[in-house]
């Protein structure tokens, strides 16, 4: 997610990993593991989701073109 917490007109950052701070609430999310570690990408599958991912001033959601797994942590 490309986030401008800030506001647009200032400096933003990617965000590859929510674990933590992620609510349950906002849906699932998809663990990767990589070389250095886990990494927890969220999945936006309803309005709650996209809700809290758009409440977390994303400008840019990062879209992969594959699927997740059949286990997904909710």
């Amino acid at each position: 997610m490309e986030r401008y917490p800030a506001g647009i007109d200032k400096k933003g950052f990617w965000q590859k990993d929510v674990s933590k701070g992620f609510p349950r609430l906002a849906g699932a999310r998809s663990r990767c593991r990589r070389k250095d570690g886990t990494v927890h990408h969220p999945i936006v599958t309803d309005t709650r989701s996209l809700l809290w991912v758009t409440n977390q001033n994303t400008v840019t959601p990062h879209v992969w073109a594959s699927r997740t797994p059949n286990s997904v942590s909710p």
